[in-house]
């Protein structure tokens, strides 16, 4: 019996050492375990990690509740830097919520996003503006002048008030401002006994026309003004005569512009010009523009008479207009 004992016993401290170097291997072989899972995605964190083992399972387990917790809880504001706009002019304004289900940080931003990009400025392309000379036009566009102040409206240019004024009138019923009327046959006409019917010329030694009243001191005539409602550059005129009166017609003229109605630039003059089925034209090359501009006539066009008297003044041209400088 006791033999048997003791051969029971030395069986039992074999399985007992052979259980040791058993466990000793399985701890010295045990792998790594994967806590890949709980680390946080940002690499300025590190999980400690604590391992203790269950003896009764001789297994490992992770045990970082605490630290978690601890990690989460004093976890600094996140830098959100790349989420801020190009532009200095505006910062987006923050908001930073924790998700407590899921200990992280989400930035939302939605609503600073869009009012920065609903108030963004916005500069508009400027394209300079240069000045250049409009189309040849007639002045006043439409010819039916039938008062020293005459309104045009609604034309495609010109539109305004014609201010014509006149040296003296035969009567209200044929004055001077008709000369930019086609309805009035008789066109303008000027005080008769004014001129010489031999010479042509004006009466300077009368007592009547007033050598005073005149455009320019020195050049003497009947005359008649017009005032445009813009400036132009005169690049052509013309006469017309009365049917059946040409020697009433323009003879010795001087053509002057202003832009006050005091200081009168002389443009051009004109001697002897030939009238062709009644009509006498020429083009004229100014460097200036003007809104005003005045005729004086010193000598008729023909003798055995003593009245200015002519159908029709006729004035062209350009108007300077601004335009995209497509060069700049």
């Amino acid at each position: 019996m006791i033999l048997t004992t003791t051969t029971n016993k030395a069986e039992n401290n074999t399985q007992i050492s052979n259980t040791s170097n058993n466990i000793s291997t399985r701890i010295s072989n045990l792998p790594q375990p994967d806590l890949t899972p709980s680390r946080l995605i940002a690499d300025s964190y590190t999980i400690v990690e604590i391992h203790t083992q269950n003896t009764d399972t001789s297994s490992y387990i992770l045990d970082t509740s605490d630290d978690m917790s601890d990690r989460i809880t004093n976890l600094p504001a996140p830098d959100f830097t790349p989420y801020r706009l190009i532009t200095h002019s505006y910062t987006m304004s923050q908001n930073d919520t924790k998700n407590t289900d899921t200990s992280n940080y989400i930035l939302d931003t939605s609503n600073a996003i869009l009012q920065s990009l609903e108030f963004l400025p916005y500069e508009t392309l400027s394209i300079p503006l240069k000045d250049v000379f409009d189309i040849e036009r007639m002045y006043p566009p439409i010819r039916n002048v039938s008062s020293e102040n005459h309104l045009i409206e609604n034309e495609e240019y010109g539109n305004g008030h014609y201010v014509t004024s006149f040296s003296s009138s035969h009567g209200t019923t044929i004055k001077p401002c008709y000369c930019f009327n086609t309805s009035r046959t008789v066109g303008g006409h000027w005080a008769i006994n004014r001129y010489s019917s031999s010479t042509r010329f004006l009466n300077t030694n009368l007592n009547y026309p007033n050598l005073n009243d005149n455009i320019v001191n020195g050049y003497y005539g009947d005359w008649l003004k017009i005032k445009l409602p813009v400036a132009i550059n005169l690049t052509r005129y013309a006469f017309l005569k009365r049917s059946s009166s040409l020697p009433r017609a323009p003879g010795e003229f001087r053509i002057y512009g202003s832009n006050d109605e005091t200081y009168w630039e002389e443009i051009t003059t004109g001697i002897n010009p030939i009238y062709v089925d009644g009509l006498y034209e020429t083009t004229i090359s100014t460097p200036n523009l003007y809104n005003s501009y005045g005729l004086v006539v010193n000598r008729l066009n023909g003798t055995g008479h003593t009245v200015l008297n002519f159908d029709e003044w006729f004035i062209y041209g350009e108007e300077i207009i601004q335009v995209p400088n497509e060069g700049y």
